[in-house]
């Protein structure tokens, strides 16, 4: 004879409800079994992560609980992060892999942006600490100085354009004029402001 359930909480609450028998009362009750544990990170991926093109990266991110918790990775946006071939891997284990790419294939979307990994199980969802992915490109790169047109007597300010792969770690140094004669930017991005222009025609090196 089929015995009905009489839930000590909604058995939906959680697909991990179980019954139990209560003799007194010939019915079974319903609770969540003790052995359901949510997940709880037990290496959680570090806040930032610097590598180079010609290292790659592997960056960890380990949960444990009772079931297993499914360990997935999203950007910052919500957007689930899927396998790029060559350039980005998520493992099974939920491990995130950036391989060694060649310098022409840097992505500021893969390889300079904000990954979050979540554990899901039964239990519940949690997130880890937003994780700041950076890539370095080893190699050498070339600053380019865009050609300005200003009436003499206004101020023209040229900006040195240093390829966004290394530009977080170049410094601005100093402009150079006549091979001889160095001017120092501003504090703000290094631009070069020249204040009431007179030449017609001048050059400009920045360093």
């Amino acid at each position: 004879m089929a015995r009905m359930c009489k839930p000590l909480r909604p058995c939906g609450a959680s697909p991990a409800a179980v019954c139990r028998r209560d003799s007194r009362h010939e019915l079974y009750v319903c609770g969540v079994g003790r052995s359901t544990q949510g997940p709880v990170f037990s290496q959680e991926p570090p806040r930032i992560v610097h590598f180079t093109n010609s290292t790659g990266v592997t960056v960890n991110c380990v949960a444990d609980g009772t079931p297993t918790p499914a360990v997935t990775w999203t950007m910052q946006d919500g957007r689930p992060v899927e396998e790029v071939m060559g350039l980005r891997e998520v493992l099974t284990n939920g491990s995130l892999v950036f391989p060694p790419f060649p310098a022409n294939q840097y992505d500021t979307q893969l390889h300079a942006n904000t990954y979050i990994c979540r554990a899901t199980s039964a239990g519940g969802t949690v997130l880890a600490r937003p994780s700041q992915i950076r890539a370095v490109v080893v190699g050498d790169y070339e600053v380019q100085v865009y050609d300005q047109l200003v009436m003499a007597g206004n101020t023209a300010v040229l900006r040195c354009a240093v390829p966004s792969y290394v530009r977080e770690y170049v410094t601005v140094t100093s402009w150079v004029h006549d091979d001889s004669f160095n001017i120092y930017p501003s504090l703000h991005g290094g631009e070069c402001d020249i204040v009431s222009l007179e030449y017609a025609d001048d050059t400009l090196i920045c360093l």
